[in-house]
């Protein structure tokens, strides 16, 4: 167990969750925001986000702890970040808001999911797309660039709230399957 914990795909994330106080620091306290640093830093991330998966899988080192980890480090960067930048640099409430209202239920889908199956639900094409267009649209913010900002944000939520359903309906078919 503790070396399927130690794999490559696993480390490639735990260097992501070091990138985050980093890329939090110069989004949204550094005075003067070097765009280009803010940029690198993001592009950093989700490449490191996009590489784990591909080691993972090249290697055969997918595991639940993996598929786990990824997921609460994405979680452990945007949701801090946006907080952070809705106080500090006036991102809009209301894109907040939705957000976390949809990883709420995201959470609790995931832990009936978990507790039921006793391992974690593979990431879908939808939640692929929700991640990264919350992720561009949070750059195009942090850079202000806000003609951009405003429809990669709803974009994100149109696909962050129906990969939520999406999500949902894998689990009620397992139920349905009897797998739960």
């Amino acid at each position: 167990m503790i070396m399927s914990i130690f794999n490559i795909p696993n480390l490639i994330t735990l260097g992501r969750v070091f990138l985050i106080p980093i890329i939090i620091y110069y989004s949204v306290f550094m005075e003067g925001r070097p765009e280009y640093v803010v940029i690198g830093l993001f592009g950093l991330f989700l490449l490191s986000d996009l590489l784990d998966g591909i080691v993972a899988r090249r290697l055969g080192q997918v595991t639940e702890f993996g598929k786990a980890f990824d997921t609460i480090a994405d979680k452990m960067l945007y949701y801090p970040l946006i907080v952070f930048l809705m106080v500090f640099r006036d991102l809009p409430a209301w894109f907040v808001i939705a957000l976390i209202v949809k990883e709420c239920f995201s959470i609790y889908i995931a832990i009936r999911y978990i507790r039921a199956m006793g391992k974690v639900q593979s990431a879908m094409l939808y939640g692929k797309v929700y991640i990264n267009l919350t992720s561009l649209s949070v750059l195009a913010f942090i850079i202000n660039i806000r003609v951009i900002f405003y429809p990669l944000a709803i974009l994100a939520l149109i696909f962050g709230y129906y990969s939520l359903t999406v999500y949902y309906r894998a689990m009620m078919k397992d139920f349905r399957e009897g797998a739960l």
